[in-house]
């Protein structure tokens, strides 16, 4: 799990936890406990209650690495503008403000992992450079890595009614057949890029007419041929031409077999499933 999940799983159960009427109740939970670590962290005192602006950007390269979200929010924890920042201050910001929340959902929208020989989890963060061999436009596949995974997740795609008739939806909008989303960009495996995803399939009316015409078009089971005209979503990757890797694609608990793909201008059929 990183960190953006950690907050966002357990935010409201320290939320209900500080507003508990019991001192002792609230210092109890896990998630605060955390943030007092973090606020000891940037005073670089344990027990500070709080911590003057000067101090702040003093520690703000260090900040950055580890909390960027932090690091440019000061003038939005300070709630009563006198340059300190309090502890209480700092834990209502993060328990509470709506706009880091955007910020933190946004952050997890899509994010990259590397997958380790025994099975670990090794998260990348762009941020914290402790790790040399890491810092670089896009980190590489390291010696104990086997691969890197790049999971997107979309927010407001409904297919509810789609068997009564009514269309696909994304945050309200209707998706037509042959529109796609894009992903954020992300960088994984020395390589930038990002990821498109074709809910209502990747042919639009008029070229699923076409091609439904061709005879035998049907290529749903051939692997490295367009996608058929009768599927019912696709997705790709956009990388810079070029790149040359070997990947394996996920939708839920769906998963396509391993392609070796070599990226040229455009976006052919073998970059598709």
């Amino acid at each position: 799990m990183n960190k953006f999940d950690y907050f966002l799983q357990h935010r409201n159960g320290a939320r209900q936890a500080y507003e508990e009427t019991t001192p002792a109740t609230a210092d109890s939970n896990e998630f605060l406990q955390e943030l007092r670590t973090v606020f000891d962290w940037i005073a670089q005192e344990t027990g500070g209650m709080k911590i003057s602006r000067r101090k702040f950007k003093q520690r703000l390269p260090e900040i950055h690495k580890k909390f960027p979200l932090l690091a440019t929010n000061f003038a939005r924890m300070d709630a009563n503008g006198d340059c300190w920042l309090e502890w209480q201050e700092f834990v209502e910001f993060c328990l509470k403000d709506e706009s880091l929340l955007r910020m933190m959902k946004r952050a997890t929208s899509i994010f990259v992992y590397g997958v380790a020989f025994n099975g670990d989890q090794i998260y990348k963060d762009y941020h914290d450079s402790k790790h040399g061999c890491e810092v670089s436009p896009s980190p590489p596949l390291l010696p104990w890595e086997t691969a890197h995974v790049v999971e997107w997740r979309i927010e407001g795609l409904s297919y509810r009614g789609c068997d009564k008739g009514l269309p696909v939806t994304c945050n309200g909008r209707p998706m037509v057949p042959g529109a796609y989303l894009a992903s954020p960009p992300f960088r994984a495996a020395g390589v930038q890029g990002f990821l498109r995803f074709w809910p209502v399939g990747y042919w639009n009316e008029t070229q699923k007419r076409k091609k439904a015409a061709v005879p035998g078009f049907d290529t749903e089971k051939d692997p490295r041929g367009p996608p058929g005209v009768n599927t019912w979503c696709c997705v790709g990757v956009c990388l810079p031409a070029g790149s040359n890797l070997q990947l394996r694609y996920y939708v839920g608990n769906t998963r396509s077999d391993v392609k070796e793909c070599f990226w040229d201008k455009g976006t052919n059929s073998a970059q598709l499933w």
